[in-house]
C-alpha cells in the first residue's frame, strides 16, 4: 500500500516576519494549528513536524522533530524529518499559507502520488509533494554537507524535474513572510 507522511514546516527564523509565523493568529488559532487543521482530513499516515529547541512547542499529538542541521532552511527541516519518515512520499506545508485549504493540499497530493514525482503548484514551491526515494535524501544530505550549495527548494525541484501544476486558487498560494504580506492576507480573510 502506497503511503503519504505530511511534514508541517514550523521551524524557521522568521527574520522578516520579526515574531514567529507559527504563533501569528489566523481567526481563533494559531498559523501553527491552523496549517494542521488543514492537513488533518487528508489521508496521511503521519503529520510530522519541524520545529526547533527554543520556540515555543505546541501540544499536539503529531511528533516534534528537532533540525539536525542548525539554520538551513526549509531543507535542513525536510532532511531531518525524512530521517524519521519511512513512506513512500510526503506533502511539505510551511507554517505561512494563511489562506490555503484542505482543497488544495489533496489536490497537490494527488497529482504526486498518482506519478510519484515531485510536484508543486505553478510559480510556488511549497507546499511540495515529494516521493521519499534513496535519491531524494541523498540529495538533501549532499546540500547538508555542502557538496551542493544551493540549498533552495526551487533548485531540489529542478534537479527532480518536478511537475508544476495549476493552482484552483492561486489567491490561496500567497504566503505571509512579512508583516505587511500577513496584514494583506488578514485583509483577505476578514472579506472571505
Amino acid at each position: 500500500m502506497y503511503t503519504i507522511d505530511g511534514i508541517l514546516l514550523a521551524g524557521g527564523l522568521s527574520s522578516r516576519m520579526g515574531q514567529d509565523k507559527a504563533l501569528l493568529r489566523r481567526d481563533h488559532r494559531d498559523m501553527f494549528f491552523y496549517i494542521l487543521d488543514t492537513m488533518e482530513p487528508l489521508p496521511l499516515k503521519n503529520i510530522l513536524i519541524s520545529r526547533n529547541q527554543g520556540q515555543i512547542q505546541f501540544l499536539t499529538r503529531h511528533q516534534v522533530i528537532q533540525d539536525i542541521y542548525k539554520q538551513q532552511g526549509p531543507l535542513g527541516g525536510i532532511f531531518s524529518v525524512l530521517q524519521k519518515s519511512h513512506v513512500d512520499g510526503v506533502l511539505i506545508v510551511p507554517v505561512d499559507l494563511p489562506l490555503i485549504e484542505t482543497i488544495d493540499l489533496n489536490y497537490l497530493l494527488k497529482a504526486g502520488s498518482e506519478g510519484n514525482n515531485p510536484v508543486h503548484f505553478d510559480n510556488h514551491y511549497l507546499p511540495l509533494y515529494l516521493p521519499n526515494t534513496q535519491n531524494v535524501r541523498q540529495y538533501l544530505k549532499d546540500v547538508m554537507d555542502g557538496t551542493i550549495k544551493n540549498r533552495s527548494i526551487r533548485n531540489l525541484c529542478r534537479h527532480f524535474n518536478a511537475v508544476a501544476i495549476s493552482p484552483k486558487d492561486e489567491d490561496r498560494l500567497s504566503n505571509a513572510n512579512t508583516p505587511d504580506q500577513w496584514r494583506d492576507a488578514e485583509y483577505a480573510i476578514s472579506i472571505i
